[in-house]
């Protein structure tokens, strides 16, 4: 989540300063947060995706892991290393 509010603050933020450039703030931070979230998003898929051996692993046979347990394990994973156990 943080990274969704991360993209779009950032993203945001650089859409209204080209915005004022150009003169159009409003249409640049619409556009500069759209971009920041679509950024986000893709770097929370691939990380996720990177955490298992693809985009549609399994957990047995005919069952796939849903993005909510992908994302579980993430959490896991990244508090036990930060932990270091």
């Amino acid at each position: 989540m943080s990274r969704m509010i991360t993209g779009l603050l950032l993203y945001g933020a650089l859409g209204w300063l080209v915005g004022q450039w150009l003169g159009s703030s409003s249409v640049g931070v619409a556009v500069g947060s759209v971009i920041g979230l679509v950024v986000a998003m893709y770097a929370s898929y691939l990380k996720v995706a990177a955490m298992d051996d693809g985009p549609l692993a399994v957990d047995e046979p005919g069952s796939p892991v849903s993005w909510s347990q992908r994302m579980t394990r993430v959490r896991v994973r990244e508090a036990r290393q930060s932990n270091g156990g």
